[in-house]
């Protein structure tokens, strides 16, 4: 059963008194949509200083905000098989009682330091704005199922008012990043998201008002009696009841998109930082794809599923690790992601319906979301140890858009096998010769699956080409290294290139190790003595005295081949697998070989440092390598912590290599308002930022006045990052 089998209604006069009922129904909704929307980067934006800044947070939040909107759709389709009087006091009841929880703010529930992060962040969730969302959750499917009980020429077809949501919803996602973040603190962020909820109910009262004025005559009766409304449409044609394969299918195309979401997303929030900009964009997109498919209300063409195949050429070609730059792959991902859904959607909204059933399809709609949301950031993560999710979801998205063409007998064959045989034997020999051949390796898949689009002729084999590409991906890239491991904040790598070991998390390099036959202590990468920190070591080395140092960031921990004896280094690590690799004799062996006495905190480094009563004659922030940059480490008031933990003639050394941004400035103004001087090194392999109060050591004065370090003066443009606002955006280069 599809909405098209429906047959279509003559347009009537539009009734005295019913013309400004599709603007203030379409006003509620688009309004409710936006605040649901709009709280989701709000809140995950505070979660974000509590967990280190990791990509993960957005992912879990999105998982608790999917499984609330299924609870909202859930309660909108019980209150409507009450009485319609019984209906409409339920849901303004739902929608009112979220008012407990206004003004919204986090608990003050301190995270775990172990395991459990992706629990503690539904839970805080649930108990600081669980209450309101689902209380706008409700809003879509009952406005919609109020508007088509009135006397409206089109209450036969409200669906025009879930398109009218999802406008609300793509302009509170705009409107974060674009204008709320940047001119709102926190606190003012939850005072005017508060007014607007308010407002929000109001205009629901309103809505069952007008409602309840002008009822439908096929309702009346209803009304009166106070029963439901009978198994009949307006034409008193019998409706033919959603099938089990009718529910299916539609959790099914609900969930495959829904989970490319959180698999896109995490992409970008690894690769490029986590912030409410490269969040709201995948989201964005994905609501645009139900804005577009409801309103063509058709099954997707056959040149939106040959243009969706052709996108997903290059989109396959970037599955290997480590081909191309961040920007490209996001890119292509994006593009990818977006044409799939907008497949699997269209085909979601040719098959919507009668309103007799319309809670009904939005809530199985719903729980398909969740299904995809909870797949890949619950149950994946504990079942792969590396985004095998996402190729697999890539796979689902292809057979979506194979199903949906259909067969061509008449189409070519064997050129297409052939040209498919002929690369996936390619790729398979280029991976045999080694990492790196990744270059190659793209090359080699775009061309590929270039030539089996033209070559297959009939667009199901063009999907099952391109399928056979990915498994080749998946299997190429699956090969493990020394070590493979996944946690709430990302996936580790270890891998042995040649005479050394190499840590990756993402695709950011975090150490490297000379392992030729026996393991060194010289430190590489950032951390060679010509780097800033190197060559900070080396002048406060030059002092006898014992040195107290502490490390935010640990990494393969690279920092402790400084370590001289007598000497005491405390590094902070916020995720205990990273502490575990470290201390791997097998992988690393800086921590065990350092002359120094060594030992790792795990936890935030800011909170745990805090809780420090160790006076530090250096702190070394080494947290901003990785492009997912946890910006509150680097608020006045963070400063203010560390400045609190060093001696009088203390310094702070911060590592801002980054690709995408520039973090010069921030420190400029940092340092200003505590008083200490900001100098910079800046190097092909790395930048390195020094802040050196009055009282420094003349051994440190003496380095910075060297010509490569150049003193960076104050910059009354750059942002001053505090804990109530900062904008990472205004750092990016």
């Amino acid at each position: 059963m599809t909405a098209t089998e429906t047959a279509p209604l003559a347009r009537a006069a539009i009734p005295t008194g019913v013309s400004g009922l599709v603007a203030v129904y379409s006003v509620t909704a688009g309004l409710g949509s936006s605040l649901l929307f709009l709280v989701q980067p709000m809140m995950a934006r505070q979660l974000l200083p509590l967990l280190g800044g990791s990509a993960a947070v957005w992912n879990t939040a999105m998982v608790f905000f999917q499984s609330a909107l299924l609870a909202g759709y859930l309660v909108a389709h019980l209150a409507q098989r009450t009485a319609r009087r019984s209906s409409r006091l339920a849901v303004l009841a739902t929608v009112a009682l979220g008012l407990i929880s206004l003004p919204l703010a986090l608990p003050s529930w301190q995270p775990p330091t172990g395991d459990g992060q992706t629990w503690w962040v539904l839970a805080i969730l649930a108990v600081s704005v669980g209450l309101p969302f689902i209380g706008l959750a409700t809003l879509s499917p009952t406005l919609q199922r109020w508007f088509a009980d009135t006397d409206h020429p089109d209450a036969a077809d409200p669906y025009f008012l879930y398109a009218a949501g999802n406008v609300g919803s793509v302009v509170g996602l705009l409107a974060y990043p674009v204008l709320v973040e940047p001119l709102l603190g926190v606190s003012d962020q939850r005072r005017w998201w508060s007014v607007g909820y308010v407002i929000t109910l109001g205009l629901c009262v309103v809505c069952a008002v007008l409602r309840r004025r002008h009822v439908g005559a096929h309702h009346t009766a209803v009304e009166v009696s106070g029963g439901e409304a009978t198994d009949v449409d307006t034409a008193g044609e019998a409706e033919l009841s959603p099938t089990t394969a009718d529910r299916l299918r539609w959790i099914g195309l609900a969930a495959v998109p829904s989970g490319l979401l959180l698999g896109v997303t995490r992409h970008l929030s690894t690769d490029v930082a986590a912030v409410p900009l490269l969040w709201v964009v995948p989201l964005l997109v994905y609501l645009a794809t139900f804005v577009i498919a409801f309103r063509r209300g058709a099954a997707p063409s056959e040149r939106m599923l040959r243009t969706a195949l052709l996108v997903s050429i290059p989109l396959v070609a970037t599955m290997v690790s480590g081909i191309g730059s961040a920007v490209i792959a996001v890119g292509v991902g994006v593009s990818g992601f977006a044409l799939m859904a907008l497949v699997c959607h269209s085909r979601l909204a040719a098959e919507r319906p009668p309103t007799r059933w319309l809670t009904s399809y939005y809530l199985w709609i719903s729980f398909g979301g969740a299904v995809g949301g909870i797949t890949v950031a619950l149950i994946a993560p504990v079942v792969f140890t590396r985004v095998t999710e996402y190729p697999l979801l890539v796979l689902a998205a292809l057979g979506v858009i194979g199903i949906t063409a259909g067969p061509s007998p008449d189409a070519r064959r064997l050129p297409g096998i052939a040209v498919v045989v002929i690369t996936v034997i390619a790729c398979f020999w280029l991976a045999s010769l080694g990492p790196e051949r990744e270059a190659q390796l793209a090359q080699v898949l775009a061309i590929g699956g270039a030539a089996a689009f033209v070559l297959a002729g009939s667009t199901r084999r063009i999907a099952v080409a391109l399928a056979a590409l990915v498994l080749t991906t998946m299997v190429i890239d699956g090969k493990p290294g020394l070590m493979q491991s996944r946690t709430f904040f990302g996936v580790y790598q270890v891998l042995d290139s040649g005479d050394r070991h190499v840590f990756v998390h993402g695709t950011t390099v975090h150490g490297e190790q000379i392992f030729d036959p026996e393991p060194t202590s010289e430190p590489l990468t950032y951390y060679t003595a010509e780097s800033g920190v190197g060559r900070v070591f080396e002048a406060l080395g030059s002092d006898p005295a014992p040195l107290s140092v502490g490390m935010v960031g640990l990494g393969a921990g690279t920092l402790a081949s400084y370590g001289r004896s007598g000497d005491t280094m405390d590094f902070y690590e916020i995720d205990s697998e990273v502490v575990r690799i470290a201390r791997d004799t097998r992988l690393f062996t800086y921590l065990r070989d350092s002359e120094a006495e060594v030992s790792t905190v795990v936890g935030d480094g800011r909170l745990e440092l805090a809780r420090s009563t160790r006076p530090l004659d250096l702190l070394v922030l080494d947290a901003f390598s990785s492009d997912a940059i946890p910006v509150h480490l680097l608020t006045v008031e963070a400063l203010e912590e560390y400045q609190s933990r060093l001696t009088a003639d203390g310094a702070i050394a911060v590592h801002i290599s980054n690709r995408y941004f520039d973090l010069a400035p921030i420190m400029s103004r940092l340092a200003q308002r505590i008083d200490m001087d900001a100098h910079l090194l800046d190097l092909p392999e790395s930048r390195w930022v020094l802040l050196l109060p009055a009282a420094a050591p003349r051994l440190l004065r003496d380095e910075v006045s060297s010509a490569d370090w150049k003193q960076v003066p104050p910059d009354p443009t750059a942002p001053l990052w505090t804990d109530d606002f900062s904008n990472l955006l205004s750092a990016l280069r």
